[in-house]
């Protein structure tokens, strides 16, 4: 008896949570009407469906490309505002370009400058294991990091690499921006991100 208590409740509560959760940083969502498709949404708000599908983790799993899938009811975002992650790494790409080349041409004016040294051989400090240059703020129990290269474009591409949706990437990684107008505008180039615990 009691356990067909149980699983009755277990069964109402997980018919109540959708797969389908808007993202943290949506600014309009539109209310799931009778008869609605992704498409009815993509015409009524002039968005692409790649959008509707990133603003709305979940929605495109159903296995149904066609997005037939709207719950009556149900909120779905249909607005965000758009990353500056992408301005924002190209800019520390820049600016990380210009202070490696003022860095070495200092470092050619030192060594012009030291007569020449023989055959030292690398301290232990410089060999072995390379620590991951590991952002602030992670979990404490991550076990798999994601280095951002200057190709990345966003927390939204990053998450997709690694298999995970946005929310994750947020939650393993709190300092990551999340909210407000700077959403993930402090993905930092060659810093190292939670992507799995």
């Amino acid at each position: 008896m009691k356990f067909s208590l149980v699983a009755a409740t277990l069964a109402i509560a997980a018919g109540s949570v959708s797969a389908v959760h808007p993202v943290h940083s949506c600014t309009e969502t539109h209310t799931a009407l009778v008869g609605e498709t992704c498409q009815t949404l993509v015409q009524k708000y002039n968005v692409a469906q790649d959008d509707l599908y990133r603003w709305n983790h979940g929605l495109q799993s159903f296995g149904n490309d066609k997005c037939n899938n709207l719950k009556v009811g149900k909120e779905y975002c249909v607005k965000a505002p758009k990353t500056k992650a992408k301005r924002c790494l190209a800019e520390k790409k820049k600016n990380k370009k210009k202070h490696h080349e003022e860095k070495k041409k200092k470092e050619e004016e030192e060594k012009d400058k030291k007569p020449a040294k023989q055959d030292k051989k690398p301290s232990e400090s410089n060999q072995g294991n390379v620590k991951l240059n590991k952002a602030n703020h992670i979990v404490p129990n991550c076990k798999k990091f994601y280095t951002i290269t200057p190709e990345d474009t966003g927390c939204e591409a990053v998450a997709a690499k690694n298999g995970i949706n946005v929310e994750q990437l947020y939650a393993w990684n709190k300092g990551l921006h999340h909210k407000g107008e700077h959403i993930c505008d402090n993905l930092d180039t060659g810093k190292a991100y939670c992507v799995g615990v």
